[in-house]
């Protein structure tokens, strides 16, 4: 007799224990015992083999059964994961009141300070160097090109420090703290 498809998950996990290696996996094996004869009921250790073999070994009616308390058990899962998107979308909706207010009540700081100045000076700096070049460009003096690099350099020491002070990160920095946030919220690294 093949196994039914609904039991592949369980198939899948082999020698492995269901209550470990299963969501649920402690209260399907409770399930499948409730319908199994006394001589016959699985341990609470169980394989995903034994417990595919104990099933497969019902009669259709029961093993109807074991596929409504499965369906009982997805249902069950996904309820618990809509509440905790609901207590997720509450949290959030409370840091964003929360900000919303901080903002409304602030008057200028340090950081927009931070925020103004180096914007000024950043866009300064972009002026300044495309002067430079249009200037060594018209009067043929090409030696002035060979400091450029030195200015900019300079000044991308600056305004990595401001940017720092202000909360800019680089690509690399977003995209280790993107990778950490993935793998804190259960996703593996290759999503």
């Amino acid at each position: 007799m093949s196994t039914p498809s609904w039991l592949s998950t369980i198939e899948a996990v082999g020698e492995g224990i269901i209550s470990t290696a299963v969501p649920g996996g402690a209260a399907i094996v409770a399930g499948i015992n409730a319908l199994l004869p006394d001589d016959k009921k699985l341990p609470q250790n169980a394989t995903g083999s034994q417990v595919t073999d104990a099933v497969s070994a019902l009669p259709p009616e029961q093993q109807a059964q074991v596929r409504e308390k499965m369906v009982d058990l997805a249902i069950a899962r996904v309820n618990e994961q809509g509440k905790d998107l609901d207590a997720q979308n509450e949290s959030i909706a409370s840091v964003n009141a929360t900000m919303r207010v901080e903002d409304e009540t602030r008057k200028l700081s340090w950081r927009d300070y931070w925020g103004y100045v180096s914007g000024t000076a950043f866009g300064f700096v972009v002026v300044m160097v495309c002067i430079m070049i249009a200037h060594a460009v018209w009067t043929n003096g090409y030696d002035a090109l060979d400091k450029i690099p030195s200015v900019v350099g300079a000044f991308s020491v600056l305004f990595g420090i401001a940017s720092t002070v202000l909360g800019v990160t680089s690509g690399i920095e977003a995209h280790h703290k993107g990778m950490t946030d993935r793998i804190m919220a259960g996703h593996s690294d290759d999503q």
